[in-house]
């Protein structure tokens, strides 16, 4: 009876193990894609490097200075505007 219990802890301990893994981010695997899909240099390294400095510190939205979200080239001046407009 001990030794079905010790195993069962042991089956236990390994499984908990694996499930603590960490995953891979959504996108670092679509970036391996990517770069798999091309063996090519990406055209534009800054805008990449942007992207991942992006995701390692992101903006503080309550914080973020218009400039800021500008240079993201995601949102129009009209868009940042208005977002700043209705932050204050």
């Amino acid at each position: 009876m001990q030794r079905a219990f010790y195993i069962s802890c042991l089956v236990l301990l390994c499984i908990q193990t694996n499930a603590q893994q960490p995953e891979e981010s959504v996108e670092a695997v679509h970036m391996e894609a990517i770069a798999a899909e091309s063996d090519q240099e990406p055209e534009n390294d800054q805008a990449e490097q942007n992207m991942n400095y992006l995701l390692r510190h992101p903006l503080y939205i309550n914080r973020v200075k218009p400039e800021e979200l500008l240079d993201l080239q995601l949102l129009t001046p009209q868009q940042v505007n208005a977002f700043v407009q209705y932050r204050n």
